[in-house]
C-alpha cells in the first residue's frame, strides 16, 4: 500500500504522516484549537459513518491510534493518585494532557468544559514539570471541538 500510494500519489504516505505530525505539533505549540480540531476532523472524516460507534471509548481509541501512528509518544489511561488521564504525550519541550469526551446530544462547548474541569479536579498534571498543555477534545454527533490551556503554576 505504501508503494502504491508513492507511485500514484503526489507524495508518499510517510511524507503525508510527517507533514500532519509537524502541523499538529505546531498547532499544539501555538494553542491553535481550531486548527487542531480541523486536523482531527479530517482524520475522522476518512472513516465511513457506518463504522462509527457512538461511545466515548471508540473516539478515545481512534485518537490514541492516530497520534501513535503520527509518531507522538502518547500513552492512554495514564494514572495518578486521583484518577486516569485519557491521554498524555510528551514532546521535547511540552507535555500534553488530554481528556476526550463524546456525547451524541451535548454540544462540544459543554463537553470541553467538562473535559478541562476533570483535568483540573483530578490534577492529572501534578506529576509533570515544565510546560504543560491541557487539551480537551470533544466529539458530539458529527462535530469535533478542542480547547487548549497552558497550565499556570503558582
Amino acid at each position: 500500500m505504501t508503494h502504491l500510494l508513492k507511485v500514484y500519489g503526489q507524495y508518499s504516505l510517510l511524507e503525508w504522516v510527517d507533514d500532519l505530525r509537524l502541523t499538529m505539533t505546531k498547532q499544539i505549540a501555538d494553542g491553535d484549537e481550531a486548527g487542531f480540531a480541523l486536523s482531527l476532523e479530517a482524520m475522522i472524516a476518512a472513516v465511513p459513518y457506518e463504522l462509527h460507534i457512538r461511545k466515548e471509548a471508540y473516539y478515545h481509541t481512534m485518537m490514541l491510534i492516530w497520534m501513535r501512528l503520527l509518531g507522538f509518544n502518547i500513552h492512554g489511561e495514564t494514572p495518578n493518585n486521583r484518577g486516569r488521564a485519557d491521554a498524555v504525550w510528551e514532546q521535547p519541550d511540552v507535555t500534553v494532557i488530554a481528556e476526550i469526551k463524546y456525547h451524541a446530544e451535548k454540544n462540544t462547548d459543554t463537553l470541553l468544559n467538562e473535559a478541562l474541569a476533570q483535568i483540573h479536579e483530578r490534577r492529572y498534571y501534578n506529576r509533570y514539570t515544565g510546560k504543560v498543555i491541557l487539551l480537551g477534545v470533544a466529539f458530539s454527533g458529527k462535530d469535533v471541538g478542542c480547547r487548549m490551556d497552558e497550565l499556570k503554576r503558582n
